[in-house]
């Protein structure tokens, strides 16, 4: 029964609404170093720079951005074979909705050194 989920409209649902979070998350994120422009110059392009040259947003965040909008696209047309990335996808939603909060306060910490 678990097997067929995904290609439920039920499981079509969950599938969309775990893309919906993890894009949310990341237009979240966006708003608030964007918004900080307004603010403060300084603390706009010492974010602007981590984002831009930190490995872990380069070479792992924007990758799982990509496999993210993939992901949803085949668990909306053809669900089966997407379950295993969805759940990933979910599990990678949640680790960095914790880690992006504490990256962004070590950043703004280190930013007088």
């Amino acid at each position: 029964m678990m097997k067929n989920f995904i290609v439920t409209s039920i499981g079509k649902k969950v599938a969309m609404a775990i893309s919906a979070i993890f894009l949310m998350i990341f237009l979240l994120q966006h708003f608030l170093i964007n918004i900080t422009s307004v603010f403060s110059e300084d603390i706009f392009n010492m974010l602007s720079h981590f984002m831009g040259t930190n490995f872990l947003v380069q070479f792992i965040l924007q990758p799982v951005l990509i496999f993210g909008v993939m992901a949803t696209f085949g668990a909306v047309v053809d669900g089966a074979p997407f379950k295993a990335p969805l759940l990933l996808l979910a599990a990678l939603t949640l680790f960095f909705a914790v880690l992006g909060p504490l990256a962004a306060g070590y950043a703004l910490k280190n930013a007088g050194d």
